[in-house]
Parts: structure tokens; sequence; C-alpha cells
């Protein structure tokens, strides 16, 4: 469940972001976050993270939210395949071992397990670490927090991705901040828009 009411925030206590944003969703599904560079996306992320607190609102996030961050944030020097297994560390090792190389395979990546992230292309990082983020899920009714999910993704994986998430709605909530509203239009969201629109 996501629930978001009557949220202001501040960076500095005077430029207010969000002015009494509402929205919410109890319901497997797909929220988008659309809007230009710079209105409060990343920053609205963070506060489904519970990583900042609103200046006034409520905002609730149930269960906490697996995240993808603009930042790749893997270890240069471990392979692909140990790097997600990272945040898997407290499951059965044979089940972690499982997930992350399904996970791997759903973004085309299952042939570069072994690869050393330092060895890996820009868009290669950016599916390994949602490769990550969907090893971590729960088996359903969790909350996926994704930030531009598909910066410097080539269109083929993109969109084998997509057709992946589509069918990941119906059991997980996605949050999807981007600025591609035919990325939203995929997959049904409920768009919600920053920045003034």
């Amino acid at each position: 469940m996501i629930f978001v009411s009557d949220l202001f925030f501040s960076y500095d206590g005077e430029k207010e972001l969000f002015g009494g944003l509402s929205f919410s969703l109890d319901s497997p599904g797909t929220l988008a976050f659309l809007g230009p560079s710079g209105c409060g996306k990343s920053t609205l992320m963070g506060l489904l993270l519970g990583e900042l607190s609103p200046k006034k609102g409520r905002v609730v996030c149930s269960p906490a939210p697996v995240p993808l961050f603009q930042e790749d944030r893997l270890f240069p020097h471990l392979s692909l395949r140990k790097n997600l297994l990272l945040p898997l560390h407290d499951i059965d090792p044979k089940i972690a071992e499982k997930r992350v190389l399904e996970a791997l395979d759903r973004v085309g990546l299952l042939s570069e397990a072994d690869k050393k992230a330092s060895d890996c292309s820009g868009g290669m990082k950016r599916r390994a670490s949602l490769a990550r983020a969907l090893a971590f899920l729960p088996e359903s009714g969790g909350i996926l927090l994704l930030d531009e999910p598909f910066a410097g993704v080539d269109d083929g994986n993109k969109q084998k991705i997509l057709s992946y998430l589509n069918g990941l709605q119906k059991k997980h909530t996605i949050c999807l901040i981007t600025h591609d509203h035919q990325d939203a239009a995929f997959l049904n969201a409920k768009n919600i828009y920053l920045g003034g629109r």
C-alpha cells in the first residue's frame, strides 16, 4: 500500500515542493511520476523510502519498498552475480542463487553473470541494478521503486523488461519515475504529474 496525503517538502525551508500532493494505491499496479528535471521526482522517491521527512503531510509505504536508484551502486571489482547476491545474504544460498540467475535472465544478462561490473557498459550496469531489485522482491505484495530504470538501456532490452514489468504489476506495486510517457502508457500506469502540470 502507498498512501501520500497533503505532502509538502523543502530543502531550504523556503522553496516548497509538491504543494499538498496527495495520491494512493492500495492494490497491485503502477504509479508513474512524470515531470521535467528538477521537479522533485527523485526527492519523492526519498520520501517514499523514508530517507527524507516531509515538512507537512503523511507518507505511508507498506511493506518497505525495494529501490532502484539513479546511480547503479554496483561494486566494480565484483561480478554481476556476486553484486546481486550481496543483499540476499540472509536467505538460503541455493534459493538466493536461483533468484539472482532468474533476475539476470529477465534483463538479458544471464550470459554475463560472471562479468565484473567494471567491464560492463552503462546500459548493462543499469540492467544489473534492476535485476538486483527484482531478485530482492518478495513473491507477491512488494513495492518496487524505479528511478529512471531505462537510462542507457537499448530499445530491445527495454521492451523485454517492460513486458516483464507489465506481468509483475499483477502481484506487486511499481512506482516508475520517468520522463517517458510511453513507458507509463505501456504499463497502464496511474500518472502523477509533478512540477506544476
